[in-house]
């Protein structure tokens, strides 16, 4: 007995000294005992919690996490474990408790840390990733790179002008492969070599002004003699422009373009040459067109003279045959002297259209006329002789259409005779008629329709049975003289329509 009591004392102090809290409830959720650590656990005296009840779930052989709030607020995270037992005499429940917050709270810093180094994996991951992608472009750019230095560096050699770097004492810093051939150097015999040395004596204040200019930020252009290898002289033209030598960071350098112009100078020499041979020969002709246009014009004078008394002439002749006609006709007694009289009615008709369309050539210098106005005059001239108690009236259609000078003479006899045959028959019933002309263009054929408003041709003269002089004259100028085509017809009226080429 002693044995079993010194036993339980030895266990009692176990549980009292225990770091986890340690409750006995019984089976009815009753606190029966609970120990020092469970006190701190749940922030009470061991007075509040006996005999309360528990408030938690118990079941033995269950592990469980519980939140316990102090009355300071302060939150603990407590591990429960539960074992049944038999405390005095009956079923309960040891239930321990262990205080996890720190636990939990390192487990979670843990977590978090853990997560953080994960999300810094992927993010090295990623990063070495991007590395690697950046890797190649580099490599890729830098093999464009060299493939484009390459490029340029051929383009800056094998350009066809001259390049050359120079510093502030024009001393060679850099020049292309083909300012050294221009100069008949290598490359590397020219590197650091003034420029001065390798221009003639006389270009060299013009270099220094140049070289000045371009260090004070003017952009000039000048043509120097070069002076290469074995004294070969050759005239150059430079460009430069100042730059920033941001290699060294130093004083600027001047970028100098050096372009042989020996071939150019040679073409304007040839150009100036052709433009002074041809200048010769343009004044040369200017002085000949000038000469032969005074002639012409001498020549045009001369003949105009000529043709203005040529003209005069033949008006006084018309004039004088006119005036011997009527002379003859006022003296001359013939038996049948209405057919006499007619013809020379006829006849003195005839000569004033060729007087009328002679003076109208005159007065256009003998140039094309237009065919309205030569009808409107010839017309009123065939009607000048007519009684004053008889009139006709006239009406043209006005056209652009022209006629040449031979082409006139004909259509004057022409028109003559249409007015003359109208003033003859369209009057006898009556003091008025009337005239209408129409002119028309097609087909580069000109229609000239002439139209009384007469008693119309008699039939055999429609069925080219009759004859008549004048008609048939319209009929035999037509065709010889224009090439053209006459036709009669009646049509309130006599019509007569005449076709010719256009002129």
């Amino acid at each position: 007995m002693n044995k079993i009591s010194h036993t339980n004392t030895q266990f009692y102090k176990i549980i009292e000294k225990n770091a986890d809290g340690i409750i006995i409830v019984n089976g009815k959720g009753i606190v029966r005992f609970t120990n020092p650590a469970a006190e701190i656990l749940f922030d009470r005296p061991a007075e509040e919690l006996l005999g309360q009840l528990f408030g938690f779930p118990v079941v033995a052989a269950e592990r469980t996490e519980l939140d316990i709030v102090h009355r300071s607020k302060r939150e603990l995270i407590v591990e429960m474990r539960v074992v049944e037992i038999v405390w005095e005499d009956e079923n309960a429940y040891l239930v321990s408790l262990r205080d996890i917050t720190q636990h939990k709270k390192t487990e979670k810093s843990l977590r978090k840390h853990k997560a953080d180094l994960q999300e810094t994996l992927r993010a090295l991951r990623s990063h070495e990733e991007e590395l690697r992608i950046q890797n190649v472009d580099l490599r890729i750019a830098r093999q464009e790179s060299e493939i484009l230095r390459r490029k340029y560096q051929r383009l800056f050699d094998f350009a066809p002008i001259g390049y050359l770097t120079l510093d502030s004492d024009t001393h060679i810093k850099e020049i292309n492969l083909t300012g050294a051939q221009m100069l008949g150097y290598e490359r590397h015999q020219l590197i650091g070599t003034s420029l001065f040395h390798l221009v003639t004596f006389d270009s060299r204040e013009i270099l220094k002004t140049h070289i000045w200019s371009v260090f004070k930020g003017i952009y000039t252009t000048v043509k120097v003699t070069f002076e290469g290898q074995n004294k070969r002289t050759f005239p150059v033209m430079l460009q430069s422009v100042a730059v920033e030598d941001e290699s060294q960071g130093s004083d600027p350098l001047c970028l100098t373009a050096a372009i042989d112009i020996t071939q150019r100078l040679k073409v304007e020499e040839a150009l100036q040459k052709a433009h002074d041979e041809l200048d010769k020969r343009v004044k040369e002709r200017t002085a000949e067109l000038a000469r032969l246009y005074k002639q012409t014009q001498q020549d045009a004078e001369t003949k105009a003279m000529l043709l203005k008394e040529v003209n005069h002439r033949v008006k006084n002749n018309l004039s004088a045959i006119i005036g011997l006609l009527y002379t003859e006709q006022s003296h001359q007694r013939i038996v049948d002297e209405v057919t006499y009289q007619a013809v020379m009615d006829d006849l003195i008709t005839r000569i004033e259209g060729l007087a009328a369309v002679h003076d109208l050539l005159s007065a256009s210098e003998w140039t094309p006329l237009r065919l309205d106005e030569l009808a409107a005059q010839i017309i009123d001239a065939a009607l000048q002789t007519l009684p004053p108690d008889r009139m006709v009236t006239v009406e043209v259609s006005p056209t652009h259409i022209r006629v040449l000078p031979r082409q006139a003479n004909s259509l004057a006899l022409v028109i003559n005779e249409l007015a003359t045959n109208t003033a003859k028959y369209a009057l006898k019933e009556g003091s008025h008629a009337h005239i209408f002309v129409q002119i028309t263009d097609e087909d580069d054929t000109v229609t000239f329709t002439f139209h009384d408003d007469g008693p119309g041709y008699p039939p055999p003269i429609l069925r080219q049975e009759g004859f008549s002089v004048g008609l048939d004259l319209v009929q035999r100028i037509t065709r010889q003289d224009l090439g053209g085509e006459v036709t009669f017809n009646n049509s309130i009226g006599a019509m007569t329509i005449i076709r010719f080429p256009a002129p």
